[in-house]
C-alpha cells in the first residue's frame, strides 16, 4: 500500500495512481486512526501562498464547533506539483453516489439541505465561506447525516476557486467572471446541489469553458412542468431563489426559515390528502349502506306480497 509522508497508509487498489481531487480512505499510522486524503495538483489558479495560507486556515477552524464540517488535520507539500490534504474521517458515501444509486424523498433532501445550510451559517458567522461545495465533497451516512469537506481551500487561495480538473459546474457567476468568492457563491452551489438531489441532473447545461458556462447560467434553469408537484414546488421555489441573480437570499437564516416552513406546508398537503381520502371512503360507505338498505326494503316488500298471496 502507498504510504504518504511515512505516516498515512492509503487504501487504494492502484497504489501509485491516486486520482486528483478525490477523497481516499487512509490510516494514520502514528495515531492508529482513519483519515481521508485528497491529492491536489498545482495549476495556474493556485497561488504561491496557498499551502501556507491553508495551514493557517485549518488551524483557525479547529476550534469551531460543527460536527457536519470535516477538519483539515494535516497539509503535506511533498513536491512542487502535488499537495496532500488530510482530513478527519467520516463513514459515509458521497452525495453524488447516493443520488446516483438511489432516490431521495423530499424529507431526505430537506434534512440534508438544512444540515448544509446550518453548518455554513456557523462558519459564516466566524468569517468563513466554502467556495467549492460540490456533490462529491459532501459525505452522507446511513442516517442521512452529512460531513462537508474542503472548507478552507478556496479561502486559502485568496478566494479564487482552484478549478481542479477544470470543474466549474458548481461555481457562481461572479466566481467564474471575476474570481470573487463570498457566501453568495455558497448559496449558488447549495442551490445546484438541491436541484440535483431533486431531479438527478444539473440545473444548467455544463459548459466546457467559463464563457459557455456563463451563457448556460444566463439562460436560466430548465424545469420540467410534469415533474413539479404540490410536494416539491415549495422546494423548487427555494432552489430558484438560490440560483437567480435577482431577489436572492441575504442570509442563511432566511434559507433555514424557508426550509423549515416547507415541512409545515408538506404536512398540510399530506393532511388534506388524507382528509380527501377519508371523505372518499365515507362517500363510498354511504353509497354502499344506501344500496344495502334499498335491497333489504325490496326483499321485505317481496316477502310481504308473497305472504298476502298465500293467505288469499
Amino acid at each position: 500500500m502507498l504510504v504518504i509522508d511515512n505516516r498515512y497508509q492509503v487504501y487504494n487498489e492502484d497504489d501509485n495512481n491516486l486520482e486528483i481531487d478525490k477523497l481516499y480512505k487512509a490510516k494514520d499510522l502514528q495515531l492508529d486512526s482513519y483519515v481521508y486524503i485528497k491529492v491536489l495538483e498545482d495549476n495556474k489558479n493556485i497561488k504561491d501562498t496557498f499551502i501556507a495560507n491553508l495551514v493557517d486556515e485549518s488551524m483557525m477552524m479547529v476550534d469551531i464547533d460543527c460536527d457536519n464540517v470535516a477538519k483539515i488535520v494535516d497539509v503535506i507539500d511533498e513536491d512542487e506539483y502535488k499537495y496532500y490534504i488530510v482530513s478527519e474521517y467520516f463513514d459515509g458515501i458521497s452525495l453524488f453516489d447516493l443520488v446516483k444509486t438511489s432516490s431521495l424523498n423530499i424529507d431526505n433532501i430537506i434534512y440534508i439541505s438544512k444540515q448544509i445550510v446550518s453548518s455554513m451559517k456557523i462558519y459564516d458567522e466566524k468569517g468563513f465561506y466554502h467556495g467549492s461545495i460540490r456533490l462529491d465533497n459532501i459525505l452522507v451516512d446511513k442516517d442521512y447525516n452529512i460531513k462537508i469537506y474542503d472548507l478552507g481551500i478556496t479561502k486559502a487561495n485568496s478566494g479564487v476557486n482552484i478549478r481542479m480538473n477544470n470543474n466549474i459546474s458548481f461555481l457562481s457567476p461572479h466566481q467564474i467572471n471575476v474570481n470573487y468568492t463570498d457566501k453568495e457563491s455558497d448559496f449558488f452551489a447549495i442551490g445546484v446541489i438541491m436541484y440535483y438531489c431533486l431531479f438527478k441532473k444539473m440545473p444548467f447545461k455544463i459548459g466546457k469553458t467559463e464563457f459557455e458556462m456563463l451563457k448556460n447560467i444566463d439562460k436560466g434553469i430548465s424545469l420540467d412542468r410534469e415533474k413539479i408537484t404540490d410536494l416539491n414546488e415549495p422546494l423548487i421555489e427555494i432552489i430558484k431563489k438560490l440560483l437567480e441573480r435577482k431577489d436572492k437570499y441575504k442570509s442563511y437564516n432566511e434559507i433555514l426559515m424557508d426550509l423549515t416552513e416547507i415541512m409545515y406546508v408538506k404536512a398540510d398537503i399530506v393532511e388534506n390528502k388524507n382528509i380527501d381520502l377519508e371523505e372518499i371512503e365515507y362517500e363510498k360507505s354511504k353509497r354502499s349502506n344506501s344500496f344495502i338498505i334499498k335491497l333489504v326494503s325490496i326483499i321485505m316488500c317481496i316477502v310481504i306480497i308473497v305472504m298476502i298471496i298465500i293467505q288469499l
